[in-house]
């Protein structure tokens, strides 16, 4: 009787073992890096945008992690605003812009295989992927359509600004940042 006892004690403590260290070799699989309300951004978002960036063909500067992370956060901004403010954006257009996307790509290569190729994904899903995505980006321009459509400025106000702006700086001696895109964090 006490041989089984012992014989499961041993094997209860096996078990814990083999859990506990399996439970220290933990694997990041995906990281949260910002949030704005009820959405979030996260690390694999970033990265999927700096690889349509390269599949593309576009330059990326150096800070490109932070800038796409900076214009995702300012993007979920003013689509959460815009939603708020009650700004219509219609199935019916999310469907029309997702359909001239993928005139676009087909065009870009030259048949609907070849995107279907290039993506890994068929074009349905490319479409059902990219949907949420796409309403978010078009509710963050009506955002910004409605934010700027009373401002009206001039040439000549642009330019005092910026003489006023330059000469303030040199006053206190204020550097302006070479790179904008530059991030506080260096772990985009």
């Amino acid at each position: 009787m006490i041989k089984y006892f012992l014989a499961g004690l041993f094997s209860v403590a096996v078990g814990v073992t083999a859990f506990a260290q399996g439970q220290s070799q933990k694997v990041v699989v995906d990281k949260i890096l910002g949030a704005v309300g009820d959405r979030i951004i996260l690390q694999s978002d970033i990265q999927n945008a700096i690889s349509d960036a390269a599949r593309n063909g576009d330059q990326l500067p150096e800070g490109a992690a932070c800038s796409i992370l900076e214009q995702s956060l300012i993007s979920k901004i003013l689509a959460l605003q815009a939603e708020r403010d009650s700004l219509p954006v219609s199935d019916d257009e999310v469907e029309a812009n997702l359909d001239m996307r993928v005139r676009g790509w087909v065009m870009q290569f030259g048949s609907e295989q070849a995107v279907e190729d290039v993506a890994g994904k068929t074009i349905f899903q490319l479409k059902d992927d990219s949907r949420h995505m796409i309403k978010e980006q078009m509710l963050a321009q009506r955002m910004r359509q409605k934010i700027v459509e009373n401002v009206h400025i001039t040439p000549t106000e642009v330019k005092a600004f910026l003489k006023e702006y330059l000469q303030i700086a040199f006053l206190f001696r204020v550097r302006i940042r070479d790179r904008p895109d530059q991030c506080i964090s260096q772990s985009c």
